[in-house]
């Protein structure tokens, strides 16, 4: 019962894990479009810096 409940944890972190990660390029999406939508062309091109770096 240990076994199974410790994989249960266990997929539990790892679909947070990637849950995580798709609100932050879900998040950077956003922000991508507010920037293009405002017309500020260089807050954009640091920004796709920044994510370029983390990528």
């Amino acid at each position: 019962m240990k076994e199974i409940s410790d994989r249960i944890d266990s997929l539990k972190q790892a679909y947070e894990a990637q849950l995580d990660g798709y609100k932050q390029l879900y998040a950077f999406g956003i922000e991508e479009r507010r920037l293009i939508e405002s017309g500020n062309i260089e807050d954009l091109l640091v920004l796709l810096h920044k994510k370029s770096e983390i990528v």
